[in-house]
This record gives C-alpha cells, sequence and structure tokens, in this order.
C-alpha cells in the first residue's frame, strides 16, 4: 500500500517549525494571528481553516526566512526567556 505526504500547511509542519523556532502554543497562535484555541483545535482536523491558510502560509515563509538567514535559534536566543525571544523574533519578521 503506497501513502502519499501530505501537501500544503499542515500542522505537523507548522508545530515542528514551532518547536524549531523555541515558541510556546499561545506565541505561535500569537504570530500566526488566531487564538489559542483555534491554534489547538488546527491539531484536531491536522490543518488550519482554508480562511487562514494564505495568512499562514505567509507568515510561516518569513519564520523559515528567519531560521535560514539569521541560523535562528543562535546561543544567543536559547539563552533568552519566552518573552524577549518571541520580541527578538517580531524584530527579525519586520525586517523584511
Amino acid at each position: 500500500m503506497q501513502t502519499t505526504e501530505p501537501k500544503g500547511v499542515t500542522f505537523e509542519k507548522i508545530d515542528a517549525l514551532r518547536r524549531h523556532m523555541l515558541l510556546t502554543n499561545t506565541q505561535m497562535a500569537r504570530l500566526l494571528g488566531v487564538s489559542r484555541v483555534t491554534y489547538y483545535n488546527w491539531r484536531s482536523v491536522g490543518r488550519p481553516a482554508e480562511r487562514n491558510v494564505t495568512k499562514t502560509r505567509a507568515i510561516l515563509k518569513d519564520l523559515l526566512r528567519v531560521m535560514v538567514e539569521h541560523a535562528w535559534p543562535t546561543p544567543a536566543v536559547v539563552a533568552m526567556d519566552q518573552d524577549d525571544r518571541l520580541i527578538e523574533l517580531q524584530k527579525l519578521i519586520r525586517v523584511v
């Protein structure tokens, strides 16, 4: 039996990026512009709702850019507390 890889934006991919970026669920939801409850609902269905996909994809692309261009998370970022880490990430996201 052949299995197919899920295409597009899946919760599994979103959550893997969240963990790599050292973000809490609440912080990731905030960055994605959704409530924490909505973010947890995505876990249940395995993906964001269609109305959120375009915006979510754009934000994930920004996070991936930060990860690649700034080698996120650097040792300095790892040493930060959660709130400072989010602030630093938000600064880098805005620098396009």
